[in-house]
């Protein structure tokens, strides 16, 4: 409905309708991310530079055009994620000469980066996003995936909760994810598993919070148990529920060919574990029964000699009558 509405302001205003051609383009852009048809990209493309021709610093027109460009990049050409760059570059010389700056842009260029692996610049150009715009859904989600790279939770952390409860956000799964990776990373367990729990809630058809959540129990809440085989039984058994669950979820999805793998290669160990725990339990109850044998025989030992040393004295003092 949105979309014809988008055309119906176009059609009705050839020349200026400037908002109603972004709109157009925006929903163009999006349609094409989706289904990768050149048709839709052709007209995008053509919305966007009438209204660059018109308005020669039109910041949503830029911003429209260097997503456009670094969309078909991705998906399509790659040659496109020159073009742009070259847009963020001419759009962000545009806007600092009228002293405006552009969060999506700043965030389009740090995706750029992230295609170069440029992850130390990227994080800058998102972080310099969310300077503009600290509710940018997209800059702050980028900043919490690098942090999380860099071992930076404290960082990750903020960023997600900054935006979290965003109508962009607040059903994205890969940002509730997010949020429960930092929190685990700073061992805040009882809210990282929040986070993984309301990911579940937000896509019960998406595994990857079981997955989480089995690492979580495996590598990081044993800490908190160690020395109490009880709970560390416990805990393994809880861990290789969450993984088989999400090996059971993750069927068929090639995507997450490599995470099933593992989370079999971690069934495979909590299984070794268990056993080498119980293992070690037997060798500890037979060590302990070894040691009351040996001190049992001690003791009889030292009793026989003591009767013996006894007996001797005995027949000294009858000598010693005679």
């Amino acid at each position: 409905r949105a979309f014809e509405l988008f055309e119906h302001s176009v059609a009705a205003d050839q020349t200026h309708a400037l908002a109603a051609r972004n709109n157009l383009a925006m929903a163009l852009r999006e349609r094409y991310a989706t289904n990768v048809d050149a048709r839709d990209f052709d007209r995008a493309e053509h919305e966007l530079q009438n209204v660059l021709a018109v308005e020669s610093g039109n910041r949503a027109a830029y911003e429209n055009l260097a997503r456009l460009y670094y969309d078909r990049g991705r998906l399509d050409d790659p040659a496109y994620l020159v073009l742009a760059n070259l847009v963020v570059t001419q759009a962000q010389r545009v806007l600092a000469a009228k002293h405006e700056q552009s969060a999506d842009l700043a965030n389009i260029r740090g995706l750029l980066l992230m295609q170069d692996n440029d992850q130390v610049h990227a994080l800058r150009a998102f972080q310099q996003a969310a300077e503009v715009d600290p509710k940018h859904a997209d800059a702050n989600r980028n900043i919490a995936m690098i942090a999380i790279r860099f071992r930076d939770y404290g960082t990750a952390e903020q960023a997600i909760e900054r935006v979290i409860d965003e109508d962009a956000v607040a059903d994205d799964v890969e940002a509730w994810i997010a949020l429960g990776v930092a929190k685990r990373g700073l061992r805040k367990y009882d809210e990282a598993d929040k986070a993984y729990r309301h990911a579940l809630d937000v896509d019960r058809k998406d595994p990857r919070p079981w997955y989480n959540l089995g690492v979580m129990a495996q590598d990081h809440l044993v800490a908190n148990v160690a020395g109490d085989d009880e709970a560390l039984n416990s805990l393994y058994a809880k861990a290789r529920g969450d993984y088989q669950t999400f090996i059971d979820g993750a069927s068929g999805r090639p995507e997450l060919a490599e995470a099933v793998a593992d989370a079999k290669d971690r069934i495979v160990i909590i299984d070794d574990t268990i056993e080498t725990i119980a293992k070690m339990k037997e060798l500890e109850k037979a060590m302990i029964e070894l040691e009351r044998k040996a001190a049992l025989e001690k003791q009889a030992e030292i009793e026989r000699l003591l009767a013996l040393e006894a007996q001797g004295q005995s027949s000294e003092a009858e000598e010693a009558q005679d």
